[in-house]
């Protein structure tokens, strides 16, 4: 049975780390612009409007604050990440 080397599983585990954190913004989108979606209907829904202007607002509002924590994210990683890349490990690899 061959046995993998530990900078094997420690590049296998960072792909991992790496994975669920682009997943999780992808989630993070997807629930903003839900939100704004559904709230947006409910404020159409209350003025009985013609148009669907609130749910459209909504919709690029939630767009608009989900591009925003994604590209925070992404410049500004989370303090695990920092401490990694300072003690030489990479987890964009």
């Amino acid at each position: 049975m061959p046995v993998s080397s530990p900078k094997k599983e420690s590049k296998k585990k960072q792909s991992i780390e790496a994975a669920l954190r682009y997943s999780g913004m992808a989630f993070q989108l997807a629930i903003l612009i839900g939100l704004g979606a559904y709230i947006g209907q409910r404020l159409d829904a209350r003025t009985a409007g013609e148009r669907p202007w609130f749910t459209i607002a909504g919709v690029f509002l939630g767009l608009i604050i989900g591009f925003y924590v994604s590209l925070k994210d992404l410049l500004f990683p989370p303090d695990g990440e920092k401490e990694r890349k300072r003690d030489g490990v990479r987890s964009e690899e």
